[in-house]
């Protein structure tokens, strides 16, 4: 039973590990990074984002944006470079 128990368990992580997940994306001081997942919307995350999750660049009053707005986690990827704002 026991070598069941462990070997469900490695499943499972394996599992989750194999989707990826993605860091948090460097601060802008000129924008704000929101970042959208399945069913909520965080700012500043302190944990790895799962694969799915998209990052919207948000251009403080008066700045402009450059580059991509939209990113999205790809198996443990940013699928390009978040642009930025000035």
């Amino acid at each position: 039973m026991r070598t069941v128990v462990i070997f469900s368990i490695f499943i499972i992580v394996f599992a989750d590990k194999a989707e990826g997940s993605c860091d948090p994306l460097p601060d802008d001081s000129q924008a704000r990074i929101m970042y959208h997942m399945k069913n909520k919307i965080v700012v500043r995350p302190k944990e790895q984002l799962d694969d799915g999750a998209v990052a919207k660049l948000r251009c403080h009053p008066g700045a402009e944006a450059s580059g991509q707005s939209t990113v999205t986690c790809v198996s443990g990827k940013w699928d390009g470079a978040l642009g930025s704002c000035a």
